[in-house]
């Protein structure tokens, strides 16, 4: 496994430098298990979510509004490349970056400096893939790389 690299720690920082979660519901039904996901991340800056709550709501993602899945992600890409990942985040993580999962719509909401961290992201995942793996990775790294030119 590649060492997580502390750079890409600070890019992302950086580019996803929203401090303020957005405004109103983070979820866009009342069902159990999306009024929790409500609870635990509401009003929650995406760099003071606990590694606990995150490696608990692993697979919450797709549960997320549009505004909060793209503010609540990096919280998620901090975890797993500090390899705190206990609970699968990562699998979870890169699917919900896949164009089989992402809409059109959450892909265009990320700036450039965003889409080109995304991109480092998934180099990252592509060089620490091996087998059949690798060709996933790079799939959807192709697709990032379509994606906004504007930010290479």
């Amino acid at each position: 496994m590649i060492e997580p690299p502390t750079a890409l720690l600070s890019e992302i920082e950086l580019a996803f430098s929203v401090s303020q979660p957005p405004p109103g519901s983070l979820i866009e039904c009342g069902c159990e298990e999306c009024e929790e996901l409500q609870r635990d991340f509401s009003g929650r800056c995406w760099r003071d979510v606990p590694d606990e709550v995150i490696q608990y709501h692993q697979g919450d993602l797709p549960l997320f509004s549009d505004a909060a899945w793209r503010y609540y992600l990096p919280a998620y890409l901090r975890l797993v490349l500090r390899g705190r990942d206990k609970a699968g985040v990562r699998d979870f993580v890169f699917y919900s970056l896949s164009p089989e999962y992402l809409t059109a719509e959450q892909a265009q909401a990320f700036s450039p400096t965003e889409v080109k961290v995304l991109r480092s992201y998934l180099q990252w995942e592509l060089d620490s893939a091996s087998g059949c793996e690798r060709g996933k990775c790079a799939k959807v790294l192709e697709f990032w790389n379509r994606l906004g030119n504007d930010a290479s």
